[in-house]
C-alpha cells in the first residue's frame, strides 16, 4: 500500500500538479485565454431563454450564446433552469 502511494506521489511531482481547483467548470477556447460563451435556446415568439432539452422548444428552438440571450433581454426559464 505504502509503495502504491508512493507512485502516486511521484507521478504527481513529475507531471507537476500543485494544486487542484474544485468548483464550476469555466469553458475556455483553445488557446486557453478567452471564456466561451455557453449555447442556450429560445423560440420564434418567446422571453425566455432555455437548455436544450426543455419541454418548451418543441415548435422552435434556435441557438443563442447565453451573453446575447442577455443582451436581448431574455429572462431564464423556469421549468428547465439554464445557466444564468
Amino acid at each position: 500500500m505504502k509503495t502504491m502511494l508512493y507512485g502516486i506521489l511521484l507521478v504527481v511531482g513529475l507531471f507537476g500538479v500543485s494544486s487542484v481547483t474544485i468548483g464550476a467548470p469555466t469553458t475556455y477556447s483553445p488557446n486557453h485565454f478567452t471564456p466561451v460563451s455557453l449555447t442556450v435556446y429560445t423560440t420564434n415568439t418567446g422571453h425566455k431563454y432555455h437548455n436544450g432539452y426543455c419541454r418548451y422548444l418543441k415548435q422552435s428552438k434556435i441557438a443563442i450564446s447565453l451573453d446575447e440571450a442577455k443582451r436581448r433581454g431574455l429572462t431564464a426559464c423556469s421549468v428547465c433552469n439554464p445557466p444564468r
